[in-house]
């Protein structure tokens, strides 16, 4: 595999790993209190957004890795599978940032990567040295790349230090 993570036991986890962006509406203030509530506890939130795509549902699982207290028990990059939005925390003044988010392209095509904040902080997204970042919609950002077979692209949300909140990542065509 090419990304390092430990999964820690989380009954939620099944229940909470959706099959659709449909089968919970996410974006919905109370159920983004709920997701915060399970990344919180050590949980884990992801929502497989075009299944046909391939999306790597196992890979999507984060392990609670924002919440270990442990920098050293934290991957150092998580591997961020097409089609699924993948949720974290940010924590104010956090030592330990932003993991990398690395995507290995299956094909060559436009992609998009795609930020979802909950208002508390505006990310500088990096992918590579490719694209421009914009905002589309109100706490929402990306940065559209083409995308050549087989290369690996390594994605930041580079934060300001004095951000926290809830965010989602996922990867667009």
């Amino acid at each position: 595999m090419s990304f390092r993570m430990r999964l820690a036991p989380c009954a939620l986890i099944a229940a909470l790993l959706a099959a659709s962006a449909q089968a919970a509406n996410v974006d919905d203030p109370s159920m983004q209190e709920v997701i915060r509530a399970v990344l919180a506890s050590g949980g884990n939130y992801a929502v497989a957004e075009d299944t046909q795509e391939g999306g790597d549902l196992a890979g999507a699982m984060l392990a609670g890795q924002e919440q270990r207290a442990s920098p050293q028990a934290r991957p150092a990059d998580v591997s961020l599978p097409y089609g699924v939005r993948l949720f974290r925390l940010a924590k104010k003044d956090d030592a330990e940032g932003t993991p990398a988010f690395i995507y290995t392209a299956r094909s060559s095509r436009s992609l998009r990567v795609w930020v979802g904040t909950d208002g508390g902080f505006v990310p500088a997204i990096t992918v590579n040295s490719l694209g421009t970042q914009i905002s589309p919609a109100s706490n929402e950002y990306e940065v559209a790349f083409e995308a050549v077979a087989g290369r690996v692209y390594t994605i930041r949300l580079n934060e300001p230090p004095a951000s926290e909140g809830l965010d989602s990542i996922a990867i667009r065509k």
